[in-house]
């Protein structure tokens, strides 16, 4: 037998083993849409939670370049995926 030879798993006689997500129902909760002032209000709310600034504020630093190589913290990752236009008055 070659050492460097590639061992398969032997097939199994019962057929394929099923993949995890299938083997229970998962619930998926249903999407729910904001508006444009609630979207802000989430984003606001997160960006005070977890940096500490308001969410005009985070967009101040940002455009200013304040949160240069910071991209890869939790945080500010957080904060960023909420990050919304601010809804017209």
């Amino acid at each position: 037998m070659n050492p460097m030879a590639i061992s398969r798993p032997k097939a199994s006689r019962s057929g394929p083993r099923p993949h995890r997500a299938t083997d229970a129902a998962v619930a998926i909760p249903t999407p729910v849409a904001l508006s444009p002032a609630e979207a802000w209000a989430l984003y606001d709310a997160r960006a005070r939670e977890l940096l500490g600034v308001s969410a005009d504020e985070f967009e101040r630093r940002w455009e200013a370049g304040e949160y240069e190589g910071r991209q890869e913290e939790q945080s500010l990752r957080r904060v960023l995926m909420l990050r919304t236009a601010r809804p017209a008055c």
